[in-house]
């Protein structure tokens, strides 16, 4: 994977991704201390590459925890999702890929993991959302002479009836 990914990067993007320091664009935050904890709110930090939002809490033990959003930008992205196609779920409409971490640990060992529910959840509702597209387009065309049809239905008070009623009322609405 490595290797397919740089070989779809251009070359000057290889220098700056085996650079030893990445200088910072721009960092913003609010500080909060309240009860012996550090609140980082609405971290903004950004770098020639990628863009850090979120929020962590800082304890007095050294502790640290939090939930933040990764956006990498556009050239890396492609060459992420050119390398790994399913990345595209991951994806805002700019082709941006967006990839949310836990942050756990404590301040000098930080354990920074992908926030594997929300991605789970991002690509379970884009999977049901791509579904739902082509079933309406196939219920919206006549079936070919001589082809089945039928389709399986889900079962009355399912979750997947219950999202598949979500999507319909969703998409419903932005057709109109």
């Amino acid at each position: 994977l490595h290797q397919r990914l740089e070989t779809r990067l251009p070359q000057d993007y290889l220098k700056r991704l085996k650079a030893n320091d990445t200088a910072l664009a721009d960092v913003r935050q609010a500080v909060v201390i309240q009860d012996r904890t550090v609140f980082l709110r609405n971290i903004d930090i950004t770098t020639d590459s990628l863009k850090l939002t979120g929020d962590l809490r800082l304890f007095a033990d050294t502790s640290i925890e939090g939930f933040c959003m990764v956006l990498f930008d556009a050239e890396f992205s492609d060459a992420l999702i050119r390398s790994v196609e399913e990345l595209n779920l991951l994806a805002d409409e700019k082709g941006r890929l967006q990839l949310p971490v836990q942050v756990s640990g404590t301040v000098d060992k930080p354990e920074i993991l992908p926030d594997v529910k929300f991605i789970a959840s991002k690509v379970a509702v884009n999977k049901a959302v791509i579904g739902s597209l082509l079933k309406k387009k196939t219920q919206d065309e006549p079936p070919a002479a001589g082809s089945a049809t039928q389709q399986a239905k889900p079962q009355p008070g399912s979750r997947e009836e219950l999202i598949g009623n979500i999507l319909n009322a969703v998409l419903t609405q932005q057709s109109k």
